[in-house]
């Protein structure tokens, strides 16, 4: 029996990996992924997306994760 395990997208994004991929500070960093939840009405316990920190910096998705990967 053979298993195979799919790599798992990576869904969020964390405040150290927004400082690394906007170059700012990691306090910079949580205001950002701050006003993302504000602007969305998340709650301070709720997850960004890495499509909703995109489409908010109006970056691509698809480059961002290329990013953080490597």
């Amino acid at each position: 029996m053979e298993c195979y395990f799919l790599a798992a997208a990576k869904l969020v994004i964390h405040a150290k990996e927004v400082a690394q991929i906007a170059d700012v500070a990691e306090r910079t960093a949580r205001k950002i992924l701050h006003q993302i939840r504000v602007k969305l009405n998340k709650t301070k316990d709720m997850f960004v997306t890495i499509e909703e920190f995109c489409a908010h910096k109006g970056l691509n998705a698809d480059e961002v994760r290329r990013q953080l990967r490597g």
